[in-house]
């Protein structure tokens, strides 16, 4: 039992630093600075930096404490703990500024709602956690009522969600459903989970299919010219040769191979008014320039086998303790996988990533042997 204790005294000690970050990126966000950075502007957030930095971090502390609170009780002093670190999370997620924080939630809520679906319990989780999102979002509607005028950014697409009160309307839906879910529990309906994973995998492909026509017909210039820099980075890599196509251009080395090119160097000047590009704003055709076919499919398939067996040891374990450990280093690691399709790698994410999938792959094989 000293073990146990002493584990969540370290883990509480360590979560302390991105709690006060939370904490620190609200502040900034209403143009409150407790501590001097030099060089603050609206842009730079929690200490971290600009926006994207600040989102990637968020992306992968936000969901591992999710992870942590999918498997306490709720009222419990450790569930109130950790419900407190997840709403302060939330809130400093829907006012950064950043759309993409918006990918961070659906990557979340979904894998967390594809996983609990094989079990009536775990969807009573998740149940739990979609009401304690839909509270984050009202209080952030709150604070947005009391404070606005000093919130010093646009308002993005979940602020304006949350500015219709949806945070009450997934509370009040969340509280139905549980209560539905507890009668058919008591009366011993079957849970037909696999069905409702197919509907859901249908909706995904659905939505994934969508969101690619949508960035194919759109303005090149959203997401702060986004949609140029996909377009200039894929001529680059059509533009390879064939050994590059299969190996990339070599690892950090997007920025160099296309200022050296003529053509490319002055589309990229012309587009971003003189500023230096480092990567193409998504991590997938960042690793595919810099790392080839081969290096983008090796990459995919690490993250995807990770979270399949993620997802078997979830179904498959009989140990709350194993579902739990789980579902905490999936919810990141897909969070992430989400948020680098429109952003890029950096020290305040990718360096977490990687840990997280060593101990994803620990998880599993544990329950492998088993």
């Amino acid at each position: 039992m000293q073990g146990v204790k002493l584990n969540a005294l370290v883990l509480s000690l360590i979560l302390i630093i991105p709690f006060s970050t939370f904490v620190l990126g609200i502040l900034n966000r209403f143009g409150i600075y407790p501590f001097y950075v030099y060089g603050a502007n609206p842009s730079f957030l929690g200490t971290l930096g600009n926006i994207n930095w600040y989102v990637g971090f968020l992306g992968i502390f936000v969901p591992f404490g999710i992870g942590l609170s999918y498997g306490k009780k709720f009222f419990s002093l450790k569930g109130s703990l950790t419900n407190l670190y997840v709403v302060t999370g939330l809130m400093a997620l829907f006012l950064q500024g950043s759309d993409s924080a918006a990918l961070v939630v659906i990557g979340t809520y979904g894998i967390m709602l594809y996983m609990s679906f094989g079990k009536r319990k775990s969807f009573q989780r998740f149940v739990a956690q979609a009401a304690l999102l839909g509270f984050s979002m009202e209080l952030t509607k709150i604070l947005m009522e009391l404070f606005g005028r000093s919130y010093n950014y646009e308002e993005g697409i979940i602020l304006m969600v949350c500015d219709m009160h949806i945070g009450l309307i997934v509370m009040a839906a969340a509280f139905f459903v549980y209560r539905v879910s507890r009668l058919f529990e008591e009366i011993n309906v079957s849970f037909i989970g696999k069905f409702y994973r197919r509907a859901l995998v249908v909706l995904g492909i659905a939505a994934a299919v969508s969101s690619i026509i949508m960035v194919i017909m759109a303005d090149g210039y959203f997401g702060n010219g986004r949609g140029i820099i996909w377009q200039i980075s894929v001529d680059i890599f059509k533009g390879l040769s064939s050994w590059q196509k299969l190996f990339g251009v070599g690892q950090d080395c997007f920025y160099v191979y296309a200022y050296n090119h003529s053509v490319w160097a002055e589309s990229l000047l012309n587009v971003l008014n003189g500023n230096r590009l480092t990567n193409a704003h998504c991590e997938l055709l960042t690793i595919l320039i810099e790392r080839g076919m081969i290096g983008i499919l090796t990459y995919g398939v690490l993250i995807i086998s990770v979270i399949h067996g993620l997802i078997k040891t979830f179904d498959s374990s009989d140990s709350s303790k194993k579902e739990h450990a789980a579902m905490i280093c999936a919810l990141p690691i897909t969070s992430y996988l989400f948020n680098c399709s429109v952003s890029f790698s950096t020290v305040t994410s990718t360096p977490y990533l990687f840990i997280l999938l060593g101990i994803a792959l620990f998880v599993s094989r544990a329950q492998e042997r088993e």
